[in-house]
């Protein structure tokens, strides 16, 4: 039986999303009543397409597909990069999330939907997964350093923005990059994480100390401090909003770090 009047996540099969899907928690209450069906499509951490999204299409009868992609289909390093610029995925994570990207596409065309993919940046809220949860993981074990002279800046967003967004974008159809606009260094969305774990003491170490450590702690297997961690501070990757803002200029997003340092969290925050 068609349903109405909803927004339906589609989550990956193998991806705890509750930080996400909390995020759309209230989303439902406050549309009115004749808006018609949108799925959001949620991948794993991986990048695969959830199972159920062709299944969503047929029961569901969308008029409106969003898919929540991400910024890794430009590679390991970009700089305000653009949503026209080539793709150039350097992991796994990223070839995957490429041809999600395809397939979500050609299946939306196929069933006469309007399609729009959202590549975001890292991704913040309670729960969160991923690189942000990572790294989260390295601060509450006091194994996370800052590290001296790494100017690295990043794109965040805070998944309580999603709902609103995608509702401002109902209609619009294509792709864009998201971000708070902020794009904050690795220093101080890690001390912003800290803030979140009740101040948490991060320590400071050189560059080459930093390498060293990684290097001995791929041998180790331990992941958290491996070259996969050190390219993760010290790489920048900022992406350019400019087709977002020109479309819905009035949308302004959470300022995700200020957010995790000022905000008063309760169990129920996204």
């Amino acid at each position: 039986m068609k349903q109405t009047d909803r927004i339906y996540c589609i989550p990956g099969d193998h991806f705890p999303a509750n930080f996400i899907l909390s995020a759309f928690a209230d989303a439902n209450a406050e549309l009115p009543v004749d808006t018609p069906n949108i799925i959001v499509v949620i991948p794993d951490e991986k990048g695969n397409m959830p199972g159920k999204f062709n299944d969503a299409i047929i029961d569901l009868a969308p008029c409106h597909a969003f898919l929540l992609s991400s910024s890794a289909v430009y590679g390991e390093e970009y700089i305000d990069v653009a949503e026209d610029s080539p793709l150039s995925p350097e992991t796994a994570i990223g070839r995957t999330f490429v041809q999600t990207e395809r397939d979500f596409t050609s299946r939306c065309a196929e069933a006469g939907i309007i399609a729009t993919i959202l590549r975001l940046p890292l991704l913040i809220g309670t729960g969160m997964t991923g690189e942000m949860r990572r790294r989260v993981n390295a601060i509450h074990r006091a194994i996370y350093r800052h590290i001296d002279g790494v100017e690295a800046h990043q794109s965040v967003l805070h998944a309580r923005d999603l709902p609103q967004l995608i509702t401002k974008l109902k209609g619009y159809h294509g792709i864009y990059n998201v971000s708070d606009h902020t794009d904050p260094t690795t220093y101080e969305i890690a001390e912003a994480l800290s803030a979140r774990l009740g101040a948490k003491r991060i320590y400071t170490v050189n560059a080459k100390w930093a390498r060293i450590t990684a290097r001995f702690a791929d041998m180790l297997g331990l992941k958290d401090l491996g070259t996969s961690y050190l390219r993760s501070v010290t790489a920048t990757r900022t992406i350019s909003t400019a087709r977002l803002s020109a479309i819905i200029p009035s949308w302004c997003p959470t300022d995700a770090t200020s957010f995790l340092q000022s905000h008063s969290y309760s169990p129920l925050d996204p």
